[in-house]
């Protein structure tokens, strides 16, 4: 087993940020990893909307960075500590660190573990950088992974061991996207009783969204209506379980919804884009009795909800934000795999582009002018 005391700084290439959409691929240095830390080879990372947001600004993160969290490879050495995990073991790696040590981690709620606020300040989780140019500034790394480069140093908590017979692109997507909706949209169909009688909108159907879709097929809803700006994503729903697809931008969209229910009303909206605002007419959308899921990050200052407060209350309309699944990804995550790996997902179908760790601008904006689902980069293209 190679341990991190056997290798010197590695000098390899990432893609760091310096600016908003201010991205160039540079020699860095990369110092091996200190206690409970990994130095992984990446072999595949998605084009995850979050780091978009960081890109372009909406997200303030420390500069010089390096985004990427949706990601997968292949271990090659370890630092102190590493009991579970040996060179050559294939990993995910996640975009949400946690202590283990806390409250939340401890009832196994490691989404909502304190140390996630510390995603876009750039350090590892002992406060130190592992990163460098060649004249020695330090570079940080956005969620604590900066996967879009070719090797990355991460800590054992952002890393799940996957079979090696598990696909990099399934090991990659099921760390983020996959999940996120995946997992909202099983869990809130588990706990309500959902099934082959009753309806549920999704309005978005770009990575969270699209997951969602899959999430509520495979939970059994009768009516997934995939509700989505994009020629692309609205062409694509059906093949991923919507049964109907409409253009929310249409006047007469929410007719149609009602026309699909009988009136009735959907038990459940989810809304996955920040482009659509929650608004009193898109609410009574929603049946008595229903829920109301958002998994979309908003632009800022761009608001997501303008609506009142009494008819929700009198019609017992719930509502929540869900992140991640709303789960632990130490369960979403091999959860996802196992449900690709069995073909009752498609996370493989998901990827409508690949790019070059050069191209990871054109991919944000294909990625924001509706022309992709989900891109996918090759660092060693």
């Amino acid at each position: 087993m190679s341990s991190a005391s056997d290798h010197a700084v590695l000098r390899t290439q990432a893609a760091v940020i310096r600016g908003p959409n201010n991205v160039k691929v540079e020699d860095i240095l990369l110092d091996p990893p200190a206690a409970n830390e990994l130095l992984v080879k990446i072999e595949r990372v998605g084009l995850c909307r979050s780091d978009w947001h960081a890109l372009v600004g909406d997200t303030k993160i420390a500069m010089p960075s390096i985004l990427g969290h949706e990601a997968s490879g292949v271990v090659e050495s370890i630092g102190p500590g590493i009991q579970d995990i040996g060179v050559g073991d294939h990993v995910s790696i996640c975009w949400h660190p946690h202590c283990g040590e806390c409250t939340y981690c401890s009832n196994g709620e490691h989404s909502l573990c304190l140390e996630g606020s510390r995603i876009p300040l750039g350090p590892q989780m002992d406060g130190t950088f592992r990163r460098h140019t060649p004249s020695g500034e330090a570079i940080g790394a956005f969620c604590m992974t900066g996967a879009f480069a070719k090797h990355t140093v991460v800590h054992r908590a952002s890393v799940i061991k996957v079979d090696s017979s598990v696909p990099f692109d399934i090991a990659a997507l099921c760390s983020c996207c996959v999940p996120a909706g995946y997992g909202a949209a099983t869990s809130l169909a588990r706990e309500r009783r959902l099934g082959e009688s009753d309806a549920v909108l999704v309005i978005g159907t770009g990575g969270d969204g699209i997951n969602i879709v899959q999430g509520l097929r495979a939970a059994g809803i009768g009516a997934i209506i995939a509700a989505d700006a994009s020629p692309l994503k609205r062409e694509l729903a059906p093949r991923f379980g919507a049964t109907h697809v409409i253009d929310w931008t249409e006047p007469g969209a929410a007719d149609k919804v009602r026309r699909i229910t009988n009136g009735l009303g959907v038990r459940a909206l989810f809304l996955a884009t920040p482009a659509v605002v929650l608004d009193d007419a898109t609410l009574a959308l929603v049946a008595s009795g229903g829920d109301v899921v958002v998994t979309a990050l908003s632009r800022q200052p761009q608001p997501s909800a303008a609506f009142a407060f009494a008819p929700l209350v009198r019609r017992h309309i719930r509502m929540s934000f869900v992140g991640y699944g709303g789960r632990s990804m130490r369960d979403t995550v091999p959860e996802a795999i196992e449900a690709a790996m069995r073909g009752s997902i498609d996370v493989a179908g998901l990827i409508t582009k690949r790019y070059k760790l050069d191209d990871i601008l054109q991919g944000y904006k294909d990625l924001d002018d509706g022309k992709i689902l989900r891109g996918m980069v090759h660092p060693w293209d």
